[in-house]
C-alpha cells in the first residue's frame, strides 16, 4: 500500500507511519485474530479461471453460492478464479467494498463463516482495513456484479495462529465472494451553487507532511505525534495543503461572506491526539513548492483552531479572515499548514490523524475542500 516518498530519509518513516495507522483487531472471521497491518508482502499472485470461461454480464447476487471442495494439494500462492465477471465499478485501493461471501476450509470444505447467514453484506475499505491480506489482493481489480473464488494460503490468511475454533494453524481457506457495490468511503463534497464555490485542494507537488523541525517529508497527509518509533525526539508531523484561488479572483459582483476549510476524509485517528495535543490549528503559509524551506514555514496571520469530529471523520476550520486577506493580496494560490497546538507530548504513544481519499494516503485533490460562501454585492 505504500508509495514513493520525497527524500530518502522519509521513506522508512512514512512506511512505518502508514503501517502503524492500519493495525487493529476485529472479531469478524475475515479479519486477523491478532493485531495486523494491511501492508502486503511480496508474493506471487496466480490468477486462473474456472474450467469454462467466466460469464460476462449481469448476475443475480441474491443467492448463497455453493463452494466446491478441491482435491488437489493446497496451493502456496493466492489463486483467483473469476466465476462471473462483473461490469460495474472497479474495486481499487481506498474503495469502500460491499461484499457477500462464504468461507470454507480447504482441507475438508467445512464452512467457518458466511455473510449470507447473517443476512447482510460485509463492508471494508480496500487496502486499509485490517481484513486478511488475501482479501486485499483478491478483491483488487474486481468489478461490481462479479463473483470470485479466492484460495488463500496461510501466510495471506491467519498463519500459524489460526482464528477461533474452526480455523486451525496454517489453514488454507477458500472464499467465494460477490462484489455487491464499490463506492467512496467519504461523503461527496458540496457542489458549486449560485452562492457557494467549493475548491478542492490541489494535491501533487504542492502538498504533503513534514516533521515540525526537520526536513524529512512525504506525500501523505498525516499530522500528529509519535507516529513512528524513529521520529526524532520532540518532533511531530504537520501537513501542508494548497488551493487555487484564480476562479474566485475572477468572480465579479460578489462578496465573500464565509470560508470553511473542511475535510471529510479524516479516515484514521490513532490514540487521542485531540485530547493529548490540543486542537488542530490552521494557518496561512506561502511556499513555492512542497516541501517548504524552513524560511517558508513562517505563518502569515493568526492560527485558527479547527473543530474536529473523529467519529464522523470530519474537520472544519473557519478561515474567512485568512482568505479575505489572500484575495486582497491578489494571490492565485493559498496554502495552509495544519498542526496540533502541541507538536508532541513525548510519551512514546502514537497520537495522529491521517487524511486520504483513494490512493493509499497520498495527497490527492479533494481530501480537503475550501468552501466559500458568496453574496451579490
Amino acid at each position: 500500500m505504500k508509495r514513493t516518498l520525497i527524500g530518502r530519509g522519509a521513506a522508512a518513516l512514512a512506511l512505518v507511519l502508514l503501517a502503524s495507522a492500519c493495525s487493529g483487531e476485529d472479531a469478524d472471521p475475515t479479519v486477523s485474530a491478532g493485531p495486523t497491518t494491511t501492508t502486503v508482502p511480496p508474493t506471487t499472485v496466480v490468477t486462473t479461471t474456472t474450467s469454462s470461461a467466466p460469464i460476462i454480464g449481469d448476475v443475480d447476487l441474491g443467492s448463497k453460492p455453493v463452494v466446491s471442495v478441491h482435491t488437489e494439494p493446497a496451493p502456496a500462492e493466492l489463486v483467483i478464479n473469476d466465476i462471473v465477471l462483473g461490469d460495474g465499478a472497479e474495486a481499487q485501493a481506498g474503495s469502500l467494498v460491499v461484499a457477500q461471501y462464504v468461507g470454507v476450509r480447504y482441507t475438508d470444505g467445512v464452512q467457518f463463516d458466511a455473510s449470507w447467514d447473517r443476512g447482510q453484506p460485509f463492508e471494508f475499505v480496500l487496502g486499509y482495513d485490517s481484513v486478511i491480506q488475501g482479501w486485499h489482493l483478491g478483491f483488487e481489480g474486481m468489478r461490481e456484479g462479479g463473483r470470485r473464488e479466492l484460495v488463500i494460503p496461510p501466510d495471506l490468511a491467519y498463519g500459524p495462529a489460526g482464528a477461533g475454533e474452526l480455523i486451525g494453524p496454517d489453514e488454507t481457506l477458500i472464499f467465494v465472494v460477490d462484489l455487491v457495490e464499490v463506492r467512496s468511503p467519504f461523503p461527496a463534497p458540496q457542489l458549486d451553487t449560485a452562492d457557494r464555490v467549493v475548491l478542492p485542494n490541489q494535491g501533487g507537488v504542492f502538498e504533503g507532511a513534514t516533521l515540525t523541525e526537520s526536513t524529512a517529508s512525504a506525500p501523505t497527509l498525516i499530522v500528529g505525534d509519535e507516529s513512528a518509533p524513529n521520529l526524532p525526539p520532540g518532533e511531530g508531523l504537520e501537513i501542508y495543503i494548497t488551493f487555487d484561488l484564480s476562479q474566485v479572483q475572477s468572480l465579479d459582483g460578489a462578496d465573500l461572506v464565509s470560508a470553511q476549510l473542511r475535510s471529510h476524509a479524516m479516515q484514521i485517528v490513532e490514540g487521542t491526539p485531540f485530547e493529548d495535543l490540543g486542537p488542530l490549528n490552521a494557518v496561512r503559509v506561502q511556499y513555492e513548492s512542497f516541501p517548504p524551506t524552513p524560511d517558508e514555514r513562517l505563518a502569515l496571520g493568526d492560527e485558527v483552531a479547527c473543530e474536529a469530529d473523529p467519529a464522523a471523520v470530519q474537520l472544519s476550520c473557519n478561515v474567512l479572515d485568512t482568505v479575505e486577506q489572500a484575495l486582497a493580496d491578489g494571490v492565485e494560490r493559498i496554502s495552509f499548514r495544519l498542526r496540533f497546538a502541541t507538536p508532541t507530548d513525548a510519551d512514546g504513544e502514537p497520537d495522529f490523524a491521517l487524511f486520504f481519499v483513494t490512493a493509499q494516503g497520498l495527497n490527492e485533490p479533494g481530501v480537503f475542500t475550501l468552501e466559500l460562501g458568496l453574496s451579490p454585492s
